[in-house]
């Protein structure tokens, strides 16, 4: 089951442009790892120098791999520099949405998704019909 990761980014008063060149540089890297799946950087509108990674994981285990390889070959020390505070991480799981009037779709390795029943009207219903 995938998991999805949230990295925050507090990064220093003037630094947060730093910082997400630091992560457009590392990104491509990443995105090649086992189990990684997709990411996304967020910039908080209101406040600048706080950023996010919204990725989705294979497993916990493929992140935590990840991580301890980056943390190996230096760069979480590099990020830690720009930063006010060490890295925030937390890990969540898709929760299904079920609707009243909707049916639940799953397949293996995409996500829940939600698909409206519509009502069948035949020609005999139409104006003229």
């Amino acid at each position: 089951m995938s998991v999805n990761v949230i990295t925050q980014f507090k990064a220093k008063p003037g630094r947060a442009n730093d910082l997400i060149a630091l992560i457009r540089k590392l990104l491509p890297e990443s995105l090649r790892q086992v189990g990684c799946e997709e990411v996304a950087i967020r910039q908080n509108q209101d406040e600048p120098d706080d950023i996010i990674s919204a990725q989705k994981w294979a497993s916990r285990r493929h992140y935590e791999d990840y991580m301890a390889w980056r943390t190996k070959n230096g760069e979480t020390a590099q990020f830690q520099e720009l930063l006010t505070s060490d890295l925030q991480v937390r890990y969540f799981n898709d929760v299904p949405m079920h609707a009243a009037t909707a049916t639940h779709t799953h397949h293996p390795h995409k996500p829940h998704t939600l698909h409206r029943e519509i009502p069948k009207i035949s020609t005999s219903d139409a104006p003229g019909g």
